[in-house]
């Protein structure tokens, strides 16, 4: 449906019109935006089929898949902006790409260490929001202006 479609094709087209075409490519010609965004097209239908594959046995745990993915992608940031002042572009980037990374990577990656009984069920807040701290303050201090 209309819906569906339109799941795809609204961060596509945010991905092309503030990353691609402010921060990749200033001067890209719509050839060139028209490419950009039938990529991204591309790799969030992939994203989204992934995601999908992925079954959730209940709504409550489709809920915490997702509220967990918006904790470990923002709350970090927010944390770090609020209460430090050698945040970075660069490390605010990292932790943003990092922590959405693990709390949608962790879920599937902790079933199969519980399994082999090499860890126990861990939240992915637990591991997420640590990692995206840890990198928006490494990756800050390695890009930070040397005076």
């Amino acid at each position: 449906t209309e819906f569906e479609v339109a799941q795809i094709l609204d961060p596509s087209s945010s991905v092309t019109e503030y990353i691609y075409k402010h921060l990749i490519n200033k001067k890209a010609t719509s050839k060139k935006e028209v490419m950009a965004f039938r990529f991204a097209v591309v790799l969030f239908t992939l994203l989204a089929l992934w995601i999908a594959s992925y079954r959730n046995q209940t709504i409550m745990e489709t809920v915490y898949y997702a509220w967990a993915g918006l904790g470990c992608t923002f709350a970090p940031l927010v944390i770090s902006a609020l209460y430090s002042k050698y945040v970075t572009r660069q490390g605010a980037l990292a932790g943003v790409i990092g922590g959405g990374l693990s709390a949608a990577i962790w879920p599937m990656l902790n079933k199969y260490l519980a399994e082999a009984g090499i860890l126990g069920p861990t939240p992915t807040m637990i591991i997420g929001f640590p990692f995206g701290l840890a990198l928006i303050f490494v990756i800050s201090y390695l890009t930070k202006d040397k005076k």
